[in-house]
């Protein structure tokens, strides 16, 4: 079996990767929001980019392979409310709902920062992706970045 050229015998149609959360109550947002989009590569991790940014070397990998087998031009970076993850490894967990959004906000985008140099280490062109950072509720619900909180530049 030839496995050097897997797009070829299977053509992938996205042009995205997600990266979200292994809790099972954001499978179904997330296929709809991958539909929305057209079609997605999705990795999954506990804790989504929380988790993530704990395994910045993984991450590199997810977002060079699905560049390089099928040329992605947007990277959503997700993570949740009420997640079991942040809960348990987060030094010092948010209270309240506010604080924890701006917190994973600000997680999201020092990966952000973090994973531009990376890829671009591996040959991945600094303007090939586009970054999104997205915090959701656990139905998918897309939870507001907090007004005048900075993104990544």
């Amino acid at each position: 079996m030839n496995r050097t050229q897997p797009a070829a015998r299977c053509p992938n149609v996205g042009k995205a990767l997600l990266l979200s959360c292994i809790d099972d109550r954001l499978v179904a947002p997330d296929t709809v929001f991958v539909a929305e989009l057209g079609g997605a590569f999705m990795a999954r991790t506990a804790g989504g980019t929380y988790g993530a940014a704990r395994h910045p070397a993984w991450l590199a990998e997810q977002v060079v392979t699905a560049w390089q087998v099928n040329q992605i031009t947007d990277v959503y970076l997700q993570s949740h409310t009420d997640c079991g993850f942040y809960a348990a490894h987060a030094p010092n967990p948010a209270v309240g709902l506010e604080s924890q959004v701006a917190e994973l906000y600000e997680v999201i985008d020092t990966v952000i920062v973090e994973l531009t140099a990376a890829i671009a280490a591996l040959g991945v062109p600094a303007d090939a992706i586009a970054y999104h950072a997205r915090v959701v509720d656990p139905n998918g619900g897309i939870e507001p970045r907090a007004v005048g909180q900075s993104r990544p530049h």
